[in-house]
């Protein structure tokens, strides 16, 4: 399981979770894009049927895709191994139907892990990605700065520089008003 990179790289990884959602994947595609900045898109199963197009977009940008379930439910970590398996192997199906893109990278609906989720997922060939900075950016009355500070202050408090580039700084402001 991987919740963060090497410390002591001056790095953040981009993820984006439960997608795709138009318009706001397209917008924040439109953002990257400006900035050229590549991330991962944690896609849900069912979401990938609804905008196809939307998945080959992230792929053709050079943007990392990966399974994120097909229904996404909190209760996921609660099933059997064999009913994880069967969901996250209909994603993994769905997503390569419509973009031919084979995903390695899970990471579990809210982020709920039980061992057997995770012998599955691992199992089943994934490496399973959470994360180790929640912004709540999902929050409607939560302002841009503290998304921004959010992530910030965490590359302080974890001893690494933060980062000062004016670009990347404008670039999160951007992605966190949309």
């Amino acid at each position: 399981m991987w919740s963060n990179g090497k410390r002591d790289h001056h790095q953040i990884a981009l993820t984006f979770d439960d997608g795709p959602n138009e318009p706001y994947t397209s917008q924040v595609l439109n953002i990257l894009g400006q900035y050229g900045v590549k991330a991962t898109f944690f896609l849900i199963g069912q979401n990938v049927r609804h905008y196809p197009e939307v998945c080959l977009r992230i792929m053709a940008e050079g943007h990392l895709l990966g399974n994120h379930s097909y229904y996404h439910r909190k209760s996921l970590c609660l099933r059997l191994g064999k009913t994880i398996a069967q969901e996250l192997e209909l994603t993994r199906q769905t997503i390569y139907e419509y973009t031919g893109f084979e995903v390695k990278l899970f990471r579990p609906p809210y982020g709920f892990r039980t061992p057997w989720l995770m012998r599955t997922a691992q199992n089943l060939g994934y490496s399973v990605i959470t994360w180790d900075n929640m912004t709540r950016d999902w929050k409607a009355d939560r302002p841009a700065e503290q998304i921004v500070q959010a992530v910030l202050i965490l590359r302080t408090k974890r001893g690494t520089k933060a980062l000062s580039h004016q670009k990347f700084n404008k670039m999160l402001q951007t992605v966190a008003t949309k």
